[in-house]
């Protein structure tokens, strides 16, 4: 997918801005982390909850897919070797789905 097709479909995800006449908030974002290492998980959940991003956790990717079945995050954050398979084939399936194919990967 190259660069203009990632901004069309990316557009949909930006936040919207704060609606005050239907007394609607902007959604706080919410990542994703992927990460089996419990003291690199903790290092990273600290660091982007400080700056007052919300993190969700998961250790396999299993419960990763039940959380991408959920909801779209704004960031997955993914670690590449994995005990129960391998990230970039978590990455390759984030792509190959309509619903997150635009969702940023780091």
């Amino acid at each position: 997918m190259g660069w203009a097709s990632y901004s069309r479909c990316c557009t949909a995800l930006e936040p919207q801005p704060e609606s005050k006449s239907l007394g609607l908030t902007q959604v706080q974002p919410h990542n994703l982390l992927l990460e089996d290492d419990p003291v690199i998980a903790r290092s990273i959940i600290f660091t982007l909850e400080r700056d007052g991003l919300r993190v969700t956790h998961c250790a396999v990717v299993a419960d990763a897919h039940r959380q991408l079945a959920l909801y779209v995050p704004s960031l997955l954050i993914l670690d590449i070797g994995l005990p129960d398979n391998y990230g970039l084939d978590v990455s390759q399936a984030v792509r190959h789905s309509i619903a997150t194919r635009c969702l940023p990967v780091l």
